[in-house]
């Protein structure tokens, strides 16, 4: 007694469920793919932001260091306009991306921890390109001569 095999008695996928099958992972491969560099092309754009940021602050207070210690009296938050660049481009760093900083105030606070030892504090915000507004903050103890 022999069995005659029909098509539909056979284990195992047909041509059709296997095509579909690598369509679907080869999507999701490239899905994440997709993810993975525009992630890492939103980092780099934050370090630049940062580290723009960062050089700026340290300009501003690497200027206030210099000035005469006796100048540097005590003050509460006082906003610096017209001395930073509103706009810094950022497609001369990175070519791909069309952003850039936007910068809306400088402020500086100098605090007065003991009558030899001041703090310069410097911030400075921008807008980020969700709309959201970013703060930085750098800060340094200066001493009397």
């Amino acid at each position: 007694m022999l069995k005659t095999l029909t098509l539909r008695s056979r284990q195992g996928f047909t041509l059709i469920e296997l095509l579909i099958m690598i369509l679907l992972v080869a999507g999701g491969i490239l899905w994440l793919l997709h993810t993975n560099f525009t992630s890492l092309r939103v980092a780099r754009e934050a370090r630049l932001r940062f580290l723009i940021t960062k050089g700026v602050l340290q300009y501003e207070l690497e200027f206030l260091q210099d000035q005469p210690y006796a100048s540097l009296a005590a003050c509460p938050w006082t906003t610096v306009t017209g001395t930073l660049p509103s706009v810094i481009p950022l497609t001369s760093q990175l070519p791909d991306v069309q952003s850039a900083i936007i910068f809306n105030e400088f402020r500086y606070r100098i605090s007065e921890s003991t009558p030899d030892i001041r703090t310069i504090t410097v911030s400075i915000s921008w807008i980020d390109p969700h709309g959201r507004r970013r703060i930085q903050f750098l800060n340094t103890l200066v001493t009397a001569p």
